[in-house]
C-alpha cells in the first residue's frame, strides 16, 4: 500500500465513519457496481467530504489493498475468488453448493453431486444488430457456486469472451453496446437531475447502458429478476479499469474516446474469462408469472417452500440484455444459462450464538447542532433554498437493546435497539436527530461502519435495527465482545450549485441562509464528526 492510499484509508477508517459511504463501499451496491467514480459521466459530481470514504474504496488499487489488508468482507467477494486459491471461511463453505467442475462432462459430475448446478447455454433470441450478433456467436456463461445466507441469494458466474462486453462497458465508459438516449427523452434527464444542466446544450452525448440481467425461473413459472453480475471483485477487471483510468483520467468522455475505449475492451476480452457474482435480496417481495407481477409477503420463505425435502431450490437461470429506458423495453439478447440449485436450509443449520445486552446508552446532557434544509415558498410564489442550524440538548435521549440478539457467524446483523427521545421534542426535532445520528462498531480498537434503519416514530420513541455489513470474516470468527457507539454529524456548510459555479454558504446558529433556487441538488460541502459519550456494549454468553 503506497503512502497516499495509506493516508486516505486512515482518514476514511478513523475520521469519516459515514454509514452510507462505508455501506456502499463494503457491499458494492448499485452506485458502486455501475463503475468507478471516474466513469459515471451521467451523474453530477459533488465535492463533498462526506463521500470521500466511498471515493477511496472505489479506486481499484486502493480497494484491492483494503481487501487484502482486512480479509474477506462479503459472500460476493468470497464466491468471486478461485476456490483453489482463497483463504477458507468455514461458515461460508457450509452455505455453498458447488458448481459443475467440468461443464463438458456435466452428466458424470451431476451423477456424483446431484445438488450441483448445471451449465447448458441455449440462445433464445438475438437482435440483428451486428455487435449483438457477435456477442451471440461467442455467448458462453458458466454457473459457479451458489449461496443463501438468510437474506441474499448469491450466484457466481464466469463470462467468456465477448459475453462480458455489455457489463464491461458499464465499468469502463465505452459505448459499444450502449444506445443513444432519444432526443425527445433528454428534457426528462435534465429535469430529474440525472445530468448537470450545463450539458443540456447537446455538447455531450447521453447513453442508455445495456448490461446483462439475470433471472431465476422456478418450476411453477415464477420468475425473479436477479439484476446484473458484479464484476468489481475480479482482480483482472480491477487491473484493467485502473489502466484505463491512468490513460484517460477523470474526464467526461467524448464519443471518440468512448469508441476508442470500446476497441480496447473488445481486444482485452478476446479469449478471456471474466468472473462475476449475482447478488439478490431474497427478502424482496415480488416476482413475475407470465409477465404479470406477483407480490409475495415473505419471498425467502416462499423460495424455501418451493425447495425439495433436502432444502434444494431448483430453477432455470436466464440471461437478457435490454435497453432499460425504451418504451416498450427492447430485448437485445436472451439465453438460458442452465439449471441453478441453491441450498435454502443451509443457513438454518449454522449455529447461532446468543448475545446478552450489557448496558443501555444514555447520551446525557450535551448540546449538539442540528441542521435542516428545505425549499421555502416566498410570498410572491417563488421557491428559495432555506437552511437552518439550531442547538439541541440531548438530555433524555437513551438507547435500549431488546429482543433475541445473536451472532450467526456471518456478522453482526439486526440488532434491535429502542430509541427514546424527550417528550418535549417536536416531530421536526426528532426527525432531524435521526437524520444526523450515526453509529460505528468498535472491536479491539478497530472501528467498523454500522448502518441502521428505523421504524416510524410513536410518542417520540422508535425502533432502530443496526447491522455491521463490512466486518471481515476473520474478525467475526474471533469476536468475543464489541461496542456499538452512537455519534453525531455536525453540518457546518452547504454547497449550492448555480449557473456561476459553486457557492459554499456557512450555516450560522438560529438563522436562515436564503439563496435563490438553482434547480440543482443541494450538497453539503463539509462536515465534522463528534463522538458521543454514550456507548452500547454487548457480550456473548459463555
Amino acid at each position: 500500500m503506497n503512502e497516499q492510499q495509506e493516508r486516505l484509508l486512515s482518514f476514511a477508517e478513523h475520521d469519516l465513519i459515514d454509514k452510507e459511504s462505508i455501506r456502499r463501499a463494503a457491499l458494492h451496491t448499485n452506485s458502486a457496481r455501475k463503475g468507478t467514480a471516474w466513469t459515471r459521466v451521467l451523474l453530477p459530481i459533488a465535492a463533498c467530504l462526506i463521500v470521500l470514504c466511498s471515493v477511496v474504496l472505489t479506486i481499484p488499487t486502493a480497494r484491492a489493498e483494503i481487501f487484502k489488508w482486512f480479509g474477506f468482507r462479503s459472500p460476493a467477494e468470497y464466491l468471486a475468488t478461485d476456490p483453489e486459491q482463497r483463504t477458507q471461511v468455514p461458515v461460508l463453505d457450509e452455505l455453498i453448493l458447488p458448481s459443475v467442475k467440468d461443464p463438458s462432462d456435466s452428466e458424470c459430475v451431476i451423477a456424483e453431486a446431484p445438488n450441483a448446478s448445471e451449465t447448458h447455454n441455449r440462445l433464445l433470441f438475438v437482435t440483428d444488430e451486428a455487435i449483438w450478433q457477435q456477442i451471440a456467436e461467442a455467448f458462453a456463461v458458466d454457473i459457479g457456486e451458489t449461496l443463501y445466507d438468510g437474506e441474499y441469494l448469491y450466484v457466481s458466474v464466469a463470462l467468456h469472451g465477448l459475453t462480458a462486453l455489455p457489463d464491461m462497458t458499464r465499468y469502463t465508459g465505452a459505448s459499444i453496446t450502449q444506445t443513444r438516449v432519444p432526443t425527445e427523452m433528454l428534457p426528462e434527464y435534465f429535469e430529474r437531475g440525472l445530468v448537470p444542466k450545463e450539458y443540456a446544450d447537446g455538447m455531450m452525448t447521453l447513453w442508455d447502458d445495456s448490461a446483462g440481467e439475470y433471472s431465476l425461473r422456478l418450476a411453477d413459472g415464477f420468475e425473479l429478476y436477479l439484476d446484473d453480475a458484479e464484476l468489481l471483485y475480479d482482480p483482472e477487471v480491477i487491473a484493467f479499469t485502473q489502466e484505463l483510468y491512468e490513460c484517460y483520467g477523470e474526464i467526461l468522455y467524448t464519443d471518440a474516446i468512448r469508441e476508442e475505449i470500446g476497441e480496447k475492451v473488445i481486444a482485452w476480452l478476446n479469449g478471456r474469462t471474466v468472473h462475476g457474482v449475482i447478488k439478490y435480496l431474497a427478502s424482496g417481495g415480488y416476482g413475475y408469472i407470465n409477465g404479470e407481477q406477483r407480490s409475495i409477503r415473505n419471498l425467502g420463505q416462499y423460495l424455501t417452500e418451493h425447495a425439495d425435502e433436502n432444502g434444494i431450490l431448483t430453477g432455470t437461470l436466464l440471461y437478457r440484455t435490454r435497453i432499460p429506458r425504451s418504451d416498450p423495453e427492447q430485448i437485445l439478447l436472451e439465453a438460458e444459462i442452465g439449471t441453478l440449485r441453491v441450498d435454502m436450509l443451509a443457513y438454518n443449520r449454522i449455529p447461532k450464538q446468543k448475545i446478552v445486552a450489557g448496558t443501555d446508552a444514555v447520551l446525557g446532557s450535551q448540546t449538539v447542532i442540528m441542521s435542516r434544509s428545505e425549499w421555502v415558498e416566498t410570498p410572491n410564489g417563488t421557491l428559495v433554498g432555506a437552511v437552518t442550524n439550531y442547538e439541541l440538548d440531548l438530555n433524555g435521549v437513551s438507547l435500549h437493546p431488546f429482543g433475541d440478539l445473536s451472532l450467526d457467524g456471518l456478522g453482526i446483523r439486526d440488532l434491535s435497539v429502542l430509541l427514546k427521545m424527550p417528550k418535549e421534542w417536536t416531530a421536526e426535532q426528532c426527525s432531524d436527530f435521526l437524520q444526523s445520528l450515526l453509529f460505528y462498531t468498535e472491536v479491539n480498537g478497530t472501528r467498523y461502519g454500522t448502518e441502521y434503519r428505523y421504524s416510524s416514530i410513536s410518542g417520540n420513541t422508535c425502533t432502530l435495527t443496526l447491522r455491521v455489513p463490512n466486518m471481515p470474516f476473520d474478525v467475526i470468527d474471533t469476536l468475543e465482545t464489541f461496542s456499538v457507539v452512537p455519534y453525531h454529524m455536525y453540518r457546518t456548510a452547504m454547497c449550492i450549485e448555480g449557473e456561476t459555479g459553486e457557492t459554499t454558504v456557512p450555516l450560522p446558529l438560529n438563522e436562515q441562509v436564503i439563496e435563490p433556487e438553482t434547480g440543482e441538488n443541494v450538497f453539503y460541502a463539509g462536515a465534522t464528526l463528534k463522538l458521543e459519550d454514550g456507548m452500547l456494549t454487548f457480550s456473548k454468553q459463555p
